[in-house]
Parts: structure tokens; C-alpha cells; sequence
């Protein structure tokens, strides 16, 4: 199975700053180059190199770079001479042309920011294959130039590169990928690294441990691969322009530095013999796993009988093999022990059945509690949890019955009463002591007295209820206190459980309920009792003149005179009242009075008064009596005896006028001439007669008429009949 990473780049940044010099020792082959610069877990093959031995070398001390990697020795590769590179900066201008080593390297000198010229001058060349044991390997490197800082972009752009191929876990395959890059990306040259551009990584030499003007901070460049693929790799760095101002590529011992998978296996807990037990490994994904029982796979699962050690192999494509082993401890099974519990009693607290024997091993009870409820002998089992390692156990508990003391009951009492004895021996002879150990009759209501035997054998405790019942005084109300006659009055009281009530009035019941009526129709001041009895405690309480009733005044008066004839009239009213204590006259004008006789004066009379007098007691009670006083309206007219039809305009018609006292829906008027014929004849009293008579309207001649009238006076039903005669002259 081929692991696939996707390819990161890390950077760690650091600066040359020490006084402190390195030593190069120039020459060396490509095979003890490429060993030198390559750390356990990677393998090296076809070393080869194309480099002057002037040119490179190796390097013991500290780079003061930062890095592992760079603090104890390593490779330099130059354009130049390898032992010019070694510190301090004594010069800016240190140049060593070699000879034959001049021509473009493909991939240097066409890789983005090559340049114009591309570096193709004093090539240095290390190509090898390698076969690492990871996921990823690193790569450290310092690049300096004594280029810097006078012919940045001046067409002598010196570079290098570390070009990587192979096949890419992310798929496809590295193409001379160029390894040797900043964190952002881009390629490492004299143009592209410098004091303007990408400075952070830029670093003037002033003093040092190296010979350039400027150099690069340490860069860690970090590559995703196929663990145990073959890949090739090829480090060059060349002038560009000219063959002057040297260049170097700084490698630390172990920059290509790859780690060896990290292999971890759990310890299970102990089991017991023939249980499972689940053995887990972890190294990574593209591996195999191998374990010493011939099992496969990251996990197993393993039932052994006795304590097992086991091994497992994690290989990766045949190359890695890395091994961990674990131990799987069984313990052996042992009888489970326990103390006795019991016997008990039938109705006792049982212990509780413990889950740990005596000797530490953990389980469970069938049944999981003792049952005292009734007498009877069980056998209880354990059964040791999957992991104690245990052998099951049984337990028997026997319950024996219990011995019931008994006792006549006591009570009730009322409250106050005295009390029996509670007896300290039962009728069936239990002897013991009872809580509380006397009876209290001053505290009412059910009281729990228990009874403890004094003897600890199996007879259980008993208890004995006894109640004390109550005998305050019941208290009740009414809803009016006070009143006339006829007067309902209810009466209530709280009603409480098991309590008869009854109400009296001068020693008579009027109620056995809580809630009683009664009417008062007598008036006086009653004392009311209500009696309760609760199961033959009897209580009474009494109120004096709960209940005073009145009864409504006889009220009567007179009045003279009764008959108005005038009007304006004076009146005089005598009160013959009986049992009022207040009075209120009523004249029926809209005068009222609170004395006891009055005189009154009536004006403007047109009509009948109705007058009343109210009268009220103490409490209220009142009555009225109503005397109408009469109005009588006498008729009022006036007839004249002649009048002069002769068309003048004056006094052309007769007829009587009436000003009051009559009835008009009740009048008659009959004219006659001197033989008695009627001529003419009105029903209407405002109707008048113009001197003619019949259909035609004939006149009568001068001389005397005789009339009749009848009409109803209104305040009478009988008629009045009034007769005259009429001197009619033209």
C-alpha cells in the first residue's frame, strides 16, 4: 500500500551572526557527499557528482544557521573554490574560476527567474537516487554569494537548485521539482534574494562564520513522498554572466532527514482466561501489520488462557519493518467468598448483599436483595462480573416469622377526659415499653402510641392509634344580627367530620345541620345555642341577644278638612301613629315634614293630593298610611240674555261660556221659540247659534227665545240643567 501526502513547505528562519568559523575541508565523492547530507531511514544509490574537487567539500562546526541540521557540519557546494567559502568576510570579492565546468544545465538554467544570462558557468553538480523510509522528508540549506549586494539584477543572477523526481503521493509524478524555495513559493537567487527584494530572508554579511557578502536565512524545505519509492535527485549551483564573485549552497549533516514510522499498542486490562481481548497498533495508513499469532491487520481480537506477550511487525512496502510488542495478562479464577448474613426476622431491615466478596471479586446477586417481608428461607446466588476472574457462589437467608404483640384498643376520649393505662404486656404476653408512655387527653385528635418489645426475639413492634376528641366550644354566625318582622335569619357553623349540630331558640330545636333558618315574627331580643356532639362530647355555646327583631309601626292620621273647594286651602293633619319613633309627611305638593302633627297651606289647587306618612323604628322597620284629599272644581259660566244678528258686525251669535268645572265631551244646548219648537240645537259648548233655524238657514224674527242646557260637571257623575231665554233683536 503506496501512503500519499500532499506537499508542504516549512520555513525556519535564522541568521548567521557569530564571530564563530567553521572548517571546510575541500573534496570529497559523490557518494560520501550524498551520505554525508542524508539522515537514518533514507538509502542512497548511483552517487555521482560533475563538480570540481576544489569546488565542493565538507564542513564541520556550527553554521550558526539554525536548524539541527546545520549545527554540526555538512556539505558545501560552490561556484568557485569550497575553501574560500570559510569565514569571516575578509574580502568582497573572493572568485576562483574552474576550469571545464561550464555548460546549462536543462533544468537550472530554464526554472522561472533563471535570469539573462542563466547561471551556466562553474557548475557544480550532485545527482544520486534515494530511497526514503517516510512520508516526508526535510531538506536545509543556506545560500550565500559574494555577488551581494553590488550586482543584484546587474546580469549576474548566480542560483541553484535541488530538483526532485519521483512519483507524487497526490498523484502523478515529480518532474525535477525544484525542492529550494521561500515560504511563499518562489525560487532562491542573487535577483530574487536581496537586500529590495524578499529582504526578509535576506542577510548582509558584516561578520561571520562564512566568506559571502550576503547569504540567505537557513530555509527547511519539506517534500511529500511515496515511503521505499525510488527518487532521484540532482543539487547544482552555477555563475551566471561571468566566472567571478563565488557563490555557495551550505547542506547540513542529515538535511535530508526522514523519521522511522512511530509504533504504538495498547495494553488491555487484565481478563480472564478464554475471555477477549482487543489488541490495537498504530504506525500510519500505508503499511501492513503482521502479529505473532499470524494475525493481520491494526486490530485483533486474542482469547488467551494464560498470560501472552505478542508481537506486531509493521512493514512498509517491504522496506521498514518496525515491531512493538504488548502483554495480555489473565488472571486465574478463585472462589468467591462471603460472611453469612441472617437469619432475620420477618419484617426486619435485611443487610444488603454485597457486589464485592471478601476476597475483591465483583458481581452481581439473583436475587439482587433480601426479602424479609414474610418468613422464608432463600438461596441467593452470585455471579462474578466477565472480568473478575471468579467462580460462582450461593448464599442461604432465612427469615423467621414474626410473633405479633396485641392489645384491646383504647379510647376514644374527649378532650380533658380521663384516660386509661397503656398496658406494657400484651394479651398474648409480649412484654415491652411504649412511645410516648402515657396517654395525653389534653392534645386532640389521632396520636400514634408504638409499642417496642423489651425481649429482642422475633416479634414485631405494633402501635396502637388513639383518638382524643375535641371539645371546644362550636363556634357560629348569622347573616343579620337584627331586623323586622317577619325575619329570616341563617345561621352556620364550620363543619367538621363526624359532628353532629343543633340549633335551639328557648330550649326548642329549629336545626341539625351546620346551616339552620328561622323566621322571627315576634319582637325581642333571642339568645341562640348551638350544641355540637362528636361522637358523644358534647360542647354548647350561647350568644345573649344574638337576634333582636322589631316589628313595623300602625301608622294612621287624619286630616281636615279632605274636601278642597278653593284654591288656596290651609289643612290641618293629626298623627294617631302607634309605635313610630320617626315620621316623614309627604303633602303630595312636593312639601315634605318630620314633625310629628302639621298644619299645611295649599296653593294653586287644580287637583286632588295624595298624602302620606311614613313612621320608622329603632331598627328601621317602617310602614305608611295614604289619605287623598279632594279636590272639588265647581262649573264656571256665563250666559248672555240678548244679542243683535243684524250683520253690524257686533254681537251677531249667541252662546253660553264656560270657564271651568264642566265636562265638554258631556254638553247639551236646546233653543226654542215661544210655542216650545226647537229651532236649533249644539252638542258642542263652543259652538254658537247665529239666530237662524233649519236647512235653509231661515232668520227668526225679534223677539224672545228660551234655551236649556245640560252638562257633567267633572267632579260628579250626574248632570246639570240650566234654562234661560234670550232676547233676540234685529
Amino acid at each position: 500500500m503506496k501512503n500519499y501526502f500532499l506537499l508542504l513547505f516549512s520555513i525556519s528562519l535564522f541568521n548567521l551572526s557569530s564571530f564563530a568559523q567553521i572548517v571546510i575541508t575541500p573534496g570529497a565523492t559523490a557518494t560520501q557527499l550524498a551520505n554525508n547530507i542524508v539522515a537514518p531511514g533514507i538509502t542512497v544509490t548511483n552517487a555521482t557528482m560533475n563538480c570540481a574537487q576544489t569546488a565542493c567539500g565538507t564542513w564541520t562546526g556550527n553554521l550558526q544557521a539554525g536548524g539541527s541540521q546545520l549545527s554540526n557540519g555538512g556539505i558545501v557546494m560552490t561556484t568557485g573554490s569550497a575553501a574560500n567559502a570559510d569565514g569571516p568576510n575578509a574580502t568582497g570579492s573572493s572568485s576562483t574560476a574552474v576550469a571545464g565546468y561550464d555548460f546549462s544545465d536543462p533544468h537550472l538554467t530554464t526554472q522561472p527567474g533563471a535570469g539573462n544570462p542563466a547561471p551556466n558557468r562553474d557548475n557544480c553538480v550532485l545527482e544520486f537516487d534515494m530511497q526514503p523510509s517516510c512520508a516526508a522528508f526535510n531538506v536545509n540549506f543556506v545560500f550565500g554569494s559574494e555577488e551581494y549586494p553590488e550586482f543584484v539584477t546587474g546580469s549576474f543572477n548566480d542560483g541553484f537548485g535541488i530538483f526532485i523526481s519521483g512519483p507524487n503521493p497526490a498523484g502523478g509524478n515529480y518532474n525535477n521539482y525544484n525542492v529550494a524555495r521561500l515560504p511563499n513559493g518562489q525560487l532562491v537567487s542573487i535577483d530574487n534574494v536581496n537586500a529590495n527584494t524578499n529582504s526578509q530572508y535576506y542577510n548582509t554579511n558584516n561578520t561571520g562564520v562564512i566568506q559571502y557578502d550576503g547569504y540567505t536565512d537557513g530555509l527547511t524545505a519539506q517534500l511529500s513522498v511515496i515511503a521505499c519509492s525510488t527518487y532521484h535527485v540532482k543539487i547544482i549551483i552555477a555563475d551566471a554572466g561571468d566566472e567571478s564573485y563565488d557563490s555557495g549552497l551550505f547542506l547540513g549533516v542529515g538535511s535530508f532527514s526522514c523519521s522511522t514510522p512511530l509504533l504504538t499498542v495498547n495494553t488491555p486490562a487484565p481478563i480472564c482466561g478464554g475471555q477477549n481481548a482487543v489488541l490495537s497498533a498504530t504506525a500510519g495508513s500505508s503499511g501492513t501489520y503482521t502479529w505473532s499469532d499470524g494475525q493481520t491487520g491494526a486490530s485483533i481480537t486474542v482469547a488467551p488462557q494464560a498470560t501472552t506477550t505478542y508481537t506486531v511487525t509493521y512493514s512498509i512496502n517491504g522496506c521498514v519493518d518496525v515491531t512493538a510488542t504488548t502483554t495480555v495478562t489473565v488472571n486465574p479464577p478463585i472462589q468467591a467468598t462471603f460472611t453469612a448474613l441472617g437469619p432475620y426476622c420477618a419484617t426486619d431491615t435485611p443487610g444488603i448483599l454485597p457486589t464485592i466478596s471478601n476476597n475483591s471479586i465483583a458481581g452481581t446477586w439473583s436475587p439482587a436483595t433480601i426479602n424479609t417481608a414474610t418468613a422464608n428461607t432463600t438461596t441467593y446466588n452470585f455471579t462474578p462480573n466477565p472480568n473478575a476472574c471468579g467462580l460462582p457462589n450461593s448464599m442461604t437467608v432465612v427469615v423467621n416469622p414474626q410473633g405479633a404483640p396485641t392489645f384491646a384498643q383504647l379510647g376514644p376520649y374527649c378532650q380533658g377526659d380521663p384516660v386509661g393505662i397503656l398496658p406494657t404486656t400484651s394479651t398474648n404476653g409480649v412484654i415491652g415499653t411504649w412511645t410516648p408512655a402515657t396517654i395525653e387527653s389534653n392534645l386532640p385528635g389521632n396520636t400514634t402510641y408504638n409499642f417496642v418489645p423489651t425481649v429482642a426475639e422475633c416479634t414485631s413492634n405494633a402501635s396502637m392509634v388513639i383518638n382524643v376528641i375535641p371539645i371546644a366550644a362550636p363556634p357560629f354566625t348569622s347573616n343579620v344580627s337584627e331586623g323586622c318582622t317577619p325575619l329570616n335569619v341563617s345561621f352556620s357553623t364550620p363543619a367538621l367530620p363526624n359532628v353532629n349540630y343543633s340549633y335551639s331558640l328557648n330550649n326548642t330545636n329549629f336545626g341539625t345541620n351546620p346551616t339552620a333558618n328561622y323566621s322571627f315574627t315576634n319582637a325581642g331580643c333571642y339568645d341562640i345555642t348551638l350544641t355540637a356532639n362528636n361522637s358523644g362530647c358534647i360542647q354548647s355555646t350561647t350568644i345573649p341577644d344574638m337576634i333582636c327583631v322589631e316589628t313595623a309601626p300602625s301608622v294612621f292620621f287624619s286630616a281636615s278638612p279632605t274636601i278642597l273647594e278653593n284654591t288656596s286651602q290651609q289643612v290641618v293633619f293629626s298623627n294617631n301613629t302607634i309605635g313610630g319613633e320617626s315620621y316623614l309627611w309627604d303633602f303630595g305638593d312636593g312639601s315634605t315634614s318630620t314633625d310629628l302633627n302639621n298644619t299645611h297651606l295649599y296653593s294653586n289647587i287644580n287637583g286632588n293630593f295624595n298624602v302620606t306618612l311614613t313612621s320608622s323604628t329603632p331598627l328601621g322597620c317602617t310602614s305608611s298610611y295614604l289619605v287623598t284629599l279632594t279636590y272639588i272644581d265647581k262649573p264656571v259660566f256665563y250666559i248672555p240674555n240678548t244679542f243683535t244678528p243684524d250683520e253690524d258686525q257686533f254681537n251677531q251669535t249667541w252662546g253660553p261660556v264656560f270657564t271651568s268645572g264642566f265636562d265638554p265631551f258631556n254638553f247639551d244646548l236646546y233653543i226654542y221659540n215661544r210655542w216650545g219648537e226647537l229651532i236649533w240645537e249644539s252638542h258642542d259648548a263652543k259652538e254658537r247659534w247665529d239666530g237662524t233655524y233649519g236647512k235653509k238657514g231661515l232668520k227668526v224674527p225679534s223677539g224672545i227665545y228660551s234655551y236649556k242646557i245640560r252638562f257633567k260637571p267633572t267632579n260628579t257623575d250626574e248632570k246639570v240643567t240650566v234654562s234661560g231665554h234670550i232676547n233676540l233683536m234685529r
